[in-house]
């Protein structure tokens, strides 16, 4: 079964699902994928410590390539409606790293805003639980986002 890509049976075979994925065809057509769901009143917040000074972090310098893709990407997401204008008092900086295919991955450094965040204090699973729960799977998906 194609994903998206109008249908057609004659799309390479990396974008084809697997047909034991085929109940779940409409999660991978495009349009699905342009904008995220309407915001409302539980979109996430990061709470800060206390006192904590709000931080302005400096931008790094951008090469003119690093600048337009930028510019690309916010125009790109803000018209899909996968990014919106902040809201937060706090700023971090950006950076791209290279992708193996040769484009650039934008990054966001947080390091700032994390230090006066308040931690989120809960249990995780052990590694080797959640590595147990895998076994016997045999389809396995990444996403590059």
């Amino acid at each position: 079964l194609p994903i998206d890509r109008d249908n057609d049976e004659t799309a390479p075979e990396t974008y084809r699902l697997p047909p034991e994925l085929s109940k779940f065809n409409e999660f991978f057509l495009s349009q699905n994928s342009k904008t995220l769901p309407s915001s409302n009143k539980y979109d996430h917040a990061i709470n800060l410590v206390t006192g904590a000074k709000v931080l302005y972090r400096p931008i790094y310098p951008l090469s003119q390539k690093e600048l337009a893709e930028l510019r690309k990407y916010i125009d790109k997401n803000l018209k899909n409606g996968r990014i919106r204008e902040s809201k937060s008092p706090a700023r971090a900086p950006i950076l791209f790293v290279p992708k193996t295919d040769g484009g650039l991955r934008l990054c966001v450094d947080y390091r700032g805003l994390n230090k006066v965040s308040v931690k989120n204090r809960y249990p995780l699973p052990l590694i080797s639980e959640i590595l147990d729960r895998l076994a016997g799977s045999k389809v396995f998906s990444k996403i590059d986002i």
